[in-house]
């Protein structure tokens, strides 16, 4: 009897501190990336709006932080391109960039962007949109 009640106690600890038992979940079932090509030359980067999201659906705690991780590869034969900034459309939050925009991209390269974003502070499925600058 008291092997239940330590193994259930155990359970209730995981899923409180996990979350799952102190608030609703904000579930991401998918991206929506706007990429706006301001020069002469356009599609770089691919297509816009982009909506690849390799680990969609995810859940995060309502309010929290999670970081999102997103790569361009640059199709371009003679110039650099540059990601100038990322913005985020509500209900989330973009809490920072890394690596701190503007970044150039040589022709055949790819940039890693990871950003933090705050998950809003209701629960609900969202899809995470967002636009990404370049020139």
């Amino acid at each position: 009897m008291i092997v239940v009640l330590v193994v259930i106690a155990a359970v209730l600890a995981v899923l409180y501190f996990g979350g799952y038992l102190s608030s609703p979940a904000v579930k991401v079932t998918g991206t929506n990336w706007t990429i706006n090509y301001n020069g002469a030359t356009r599609d770089y980067f691919g297509p816009s709006p982009q909506s690849t999201c390799d680990r969609c659906p995810f859940n995060v705690l309502v309010g929290g932080q999670f970081t999102y991780t997103i790569t361009l590869t640059s199709t371009a034969i003679i110039l650099d391109h540059n990601i100038n900034s990322v913005t985020i459309e509500g209900p989330f939050t973009l809490v920072s960039v890394s690596p701190t925009l503007p970044i150039s991209v040589t022709p055949g390269g790819s940039a890693t962007i990871t950003l933090t974003i705050q998950a809003p502070s209701s629960g609900g499925s969202f899809v995470l949109a967002g636009a990404i600058n370049t020139t």
